[in-house]
C-alpha cells in the first residue's frame, strides 16, 4: 500500500495536482513509518530498514516541499552518524543511538518522548 500511495503521489506532482499530491505524500510517509515499526517481524529486518526508511524521507521531503509555504527538506536535520545507522541496517547500535540521546536530552524534553498508554 506505501508504494502504491506514494506512486500516485508521484503521478499527481506530474500531473500539478500539487494538493493531492500533498496529502498522497503524507499518506504514504505515514505507511512507511508504520512499515518501519514492523521490519523487526520480517525475515530480512536490516535489509528492508534502510530502503523503507529512504522512501519514507523521500515523500515526507515531498511533502514539505509542497506545503504552501514550502518547510525545505530538512536532511540536515538527520544526524549523519543516524543515517549511516539507518543506511547500514545495524539495529543493535541504531537503539544505542536512540538510548543515548534520551539520556543525554533534558528531563523535561524526556518526558515528552515517554510512551503513556
Amino acid at each position: 500500500m506505501d508504494r502504491e500511495v506514494a506512486a500516485i503521489a508521484d503521478g499527481c506532482t506530474k500531473g500539478g495536482h500539487n494538493k493531492s499530491a500533498r496529502a498522497a505524500y503524507m499518506r504514504a510517509a505515514a505507511y512507511f513509518t508504520v512499515a518501519l515499526s514492523s521490519a523487526d517481524g520480517t525475515k530480512d529486518p536490516a535489509g528492508l530498514l534502510g530502503p523503507t526508511f529512504g522512501e519514507h524521507r523521500r515523500c515526507f521531503d515531498a511533502y514539505a516541499e509542497l506545503m504552501d509555504p514550502p518547510a525545505g527538506k530538512g536532511r540536515e536535520a538527520i544526524p549523519t552518524e543516524l543515517r549511516q545507522l539507518l543506511d547500514s541496517g545495524d539495529k543493535q547500535n541504531f537503539a544505542r543511538f536512540f538510548e543515548e540521546g534520551m539520556q543525554a536530552a533534558p528531563r523535561a524534553q524526556r518526558q515528552k518522548w515517554e510512551w503513556r498508554a
